[in-house]
């Protein structure tokens, strides 16, 4: 279904669709041209969880400390590239030089918001990671090319 269906924003709607009054925006859907249907005003508010497991809060702590530590060897490949490698002007290996840092960032941002998703897509998260790291290491010692993506993007 994905390839039949768009999905549009809430903001692409009222900016697109959407007609305005002294209550906010509205639609107004086919066969009920007498009905306004007004997009509900967003309100933030402050959800607290109490949690009386101080030893999960501790596990959880000790988790994101973990993360943030974490030496993430395929998403920093440049670190790794001899003297001669780097003084190279090849592009793949600009772009390692370049974007590891980057990159690693983005996988412990990635892995962090799946820990306050929940412990389970945490470790889904982290059982991905491992079955890609298993692949690299089977493409080092089998001689094969590393897989580090297509290289013109």
């Amino acid at each position: 279904m994905s390839q039949f269906l768009v999905r549009r924003t809430r903001a692409f709607i009222k900016k697109n669709y959407a007609k305005v009054d002294e209550r906010g925006a509205y639609l107004v859907y086919p066969g009920s041209a007498d009905h306004r249907f007004y997009f509900p005003k967003r309100v933030p508010r402050v959800v607290r969880i109490e949690s009386s497991a101080d030893a999960e809060n501790h596990l959880a702590d000790r988790t994101i400390d973990v993360v943030t530590h974490l030496h993430l060897a395929r998403q920093r490949l440049g670190d790794y590239l001899t003297p001669a490698a780097r003084a190279s002007s090849d592009e793949v290996v600009q772009r390692l030089l370049n974007r590891s840092g980057i990159l690693q960032g983005i996988v412990r941002i990635g892995l962090l918001k799946r820990l306050s998703s929940s412990r389970a897509a945490l470790l889904l998260s982290l059982e991905r990671h491992l079955i890609r790291d298993l692949a690299f290491r089977l493409a080092i010692e089998s001689g094969k090319r590393i897989p580090i993506g297509a290289a013109p993007w």
